[in-house]
């Protein structure tokens, strides 16, 4: 799976906080995460579940529910029987005394009025979560066709959503929640394939939802104009059965997820990074919001530190403090600070008073990488990131990607890459600084340069001006052939690079 879907790609970060107009089109990046409490309807396990991804990532609690309700910061579930609490932190679930729905469950869910069902007779019930009483609303005006329906689930907003998967259905209805009544926004699906809506999640003015399709299980939204569906991802579970917003007020401790750190410039690669490199962590509950670094952040007599924390949210790697850019419930993007040992190292992370059970990452001398997008991926072939002296024309085949301004490069043109990990400048300048002018620079003979295996002119290599942690190359493309597919290696300290990257050079 690529990783880079849905996620922050550091190195573009870097290159916008440094002033650099990296003209990567915000059409060909998605969002940031979007993560939600989820049930796992192959065993009932509890997780969330990265929306623009499909990832499902298991808290280790087995419940089984007929769908998700929000109330009062806490978060409820519902069986035949019984509505009962579920304990972020334990996984314990306490049952209300007295809960009893005389007709078959066709939706539970919530809205900021509380906790709602439908039950078999289409009547519109509301369901006091410490007592378990059910008092009955009115009735929804749809009393035939019933079938397996599922309300929406939502802690910010007072619009409820019905999908009744019934025999004229699948069809989505929006839901008077003080009258009962129910009107009809459309048939969900789209053609042939498309099945039921199996739990809905109504978030930030988007109505979520996860589908049951004859070719397996699809995380998309759904038009609350038209029901109309659009597909985003695929959950790497069987299928997903409530759905919930994250995080809720009673958090569970941070979650780095197995295998889950991995480095910054070549995305899916485990993490075996060097002092001073860039890497990604994912997992759940790794902070209380979204956010990047902001120059309020930054401190030191001249504010030219990296914080070492955002919102609450920390990382220590070998037991040093790392430099926080980035945060979201499912990831958090860190440069490894220049005193963290090398060899097997402990990555924690702190959320409040809540720590991550430790992973280990590996730390070596150097980790470099260029900057190479997945959205310069090709017909499987990786495009390096590299850009003209105007820091907005990519060096690419003309069209080659949609919405980038690009052209190929000449012989005796001077190109511009990216990179981290290139290990200490001759400045000696700290993991966590902002870098000052063109002088810091890597040792004389340290960095070359091929395209095709031929060498090519070195006029930079260093840190870029006004960022932190982020190298720059500035190089003469030497006399080679044209070739689309012109092969771009590197060598750091004698070590040949590891990524197999092209750039487009022309006559």
């Amino acid at each position: 799976m690529d990783q880079n879907q849905g996620k922050r790609n550091v190195c573009r970060r870097l290159l916008l906080s440094a002033g650099i107009a990296a003209a990567l089109s915000a059409a060909t990046l998605h969002a940031a995460d979007t993560i939600a409490y989820a049930c796992n309807s192959y065993n009932g396990q509890l997780g969330t579940v990265d929306l623009n991804t499909g990832v499902f990532t298991q808290l280790g609690i087995g419940l089984s529910t007929g769908g998700f309700g929000v109330s009062g910061g806490a978060l409820y579930g519902i069986t035949a029987d019984y509505v009962f609490q579920v304990n972020l932190s334990t996984g314990a679930l306490t049952y209300a005394p007295n809960y009893s729905l005389s007709n078959n469950l066709q939706g539970f869910g919530s809205t900021t009025a509380g906790l709602f069902v439908v039950d078999g007779y289409g009547d519109l019930i509301s369901v006091n979560p410490s007592t378990g009483a059910p008092t009955l609303i009115g009735s929804t005006g749809v009393t035939s066709g019933l079938g397996a329906g599922v309300l929406s689930t939502s802690a910010d907003s007072t619009t409820l959503y019905w999908d009744n998967n019934g025999g004229a259905g699948p069809e989505l209805y929006r839901i008077n929640t003080s009258t009962g009544e129910a009107t009809l926004v459309g048939a969900t699906g789209n053609g042939a394939g498309s099945g039921s809506v199996e739990a809905m999640l109504f978030e930030g003015g988007t109505l979520w939802a996860a589908l049951g399709y004859n070719t397996g299980p699809q995380i998309g939204t759904l038009n609350t104009s038209t029901a109309a569906e659009t597909i985003v991802s695929t959950p790497s579970v069987n299928g997903i059965l409530a759905l919930a917003p994250y995080p809720l007020s009673a958090l569970p401790g941070p979650t780095v997820s197995y295998r889950g750190v991995i480095s910054a410039y070549q995305f899916g690669a485990l993490a075996s990074p060097a002092p001073g490199s860039w890497i990604e962590i994912y997992g759940s509950n790794l902070a209380t919001d979204s956010r990047a670094w902001a120059t309020t952040d930054f401190t030191g007599a001249s504010g030219l530190t990296a914080p070492t924390a955002l919102d609450g949210t920390s990382v220590t790697i070998g037991g040093q403090p790392a430099y926080v850019e980035y945060i979201s419930p499912g990831q958090v993007n860190v440069q490894v600070p220049s005193t963290a040992p090398t060899g097997a190292q402990p990555i924690v992370v702190t959320v409040g008073s809540n720590v991550s059970q430790p992973q280990t990452i590996v730390i070596g001398a150097t980790a470099p990488g260029f900057w190479a997008p997945s959205a310069l991926l090709t017909v499987g072939n990786q495009y390096v990131g590299a850009l003209f002296p105007d820091f907005a024309t990519f060096v690419l085949p003309p069209g080659a990607v949609s919405g980038l301004t690009s052209q190929r490069a000449r012989p005796g043109d001077t190109i511009i890459l990216y990179g981290i990990g290139f290990g200490p400048v001759t400045t000696n300048l700290p993991a966590g600084q902002i870098a000052q002018g063109l002088g810091n620079t890597l040792p004389t003979s340290s960095f070359e340069i091929s395209f095709d295996g031929t060498p090519a002119t070195v006029k930079y290599a260093g840190l870029t001006p006004g960022s932190v942690g982020l190298y720059q190359f500035n190089v003469v493309v030497p006399n080679v052939a044209a070739n689309d597919l012109t092969r771009v290696t590197f060598t750091l300290g004698g070590a040949a690079g590891t990524q197999t990257l092209y750039t487009a050079i022309g006559n």
